[in-house]
């Protein structure tokens, strides 16, 4: 995952990177505790980092994943970063968006 924290990365490069750590934070459920702290550190540098609005989307849904693997686990880790407050405000500004015609701008699914 060092490639979400590489700044010389291109956007568009890093996006399997978020999908692979969903895919192992929605199938490994009690066995991947010991790396939830060091994907949401990476996670949130490179959301605060991007500007493409699909990626933002992606990093989300990459801490709701984390959430839904160990919600404590998660939000004290996001409390001890001192991002807890950052990140879901951003979320539901997020969940808030709208296209012209109505539809969500993200979380489609």
């Amino acid at each position: 995952m060092q490639i979400m924290a590489d700044k010389n990365m291109v956007d568009s490069d890093i996006e399997p990177a978020p999908k692979l750590i969903q895919v192992v934070f929605q199938n490994c459920r009690g066995q991947v505790d010991q790396w939830i702290e060091p994907y949401l550190r990476i996670t949130i540098e490179r959301l605060r980092q991007t500007e493409k609005p699909y990626l933002k989307c992606l990093m989300m849904q990459v801490i709701s994943d984390a959430l839904d693997y160990n919600a404590t686990l998660t939000l004290s880790i996001l409390q001890k970063l001192g991002v807890a407050t950052e990140v879901f405000n951003l979320w539901f500004q997020m969940l808030q968006q709208a296209k012209k015609s109505g539809m969500h701008a993200h979380f489609r699914r």
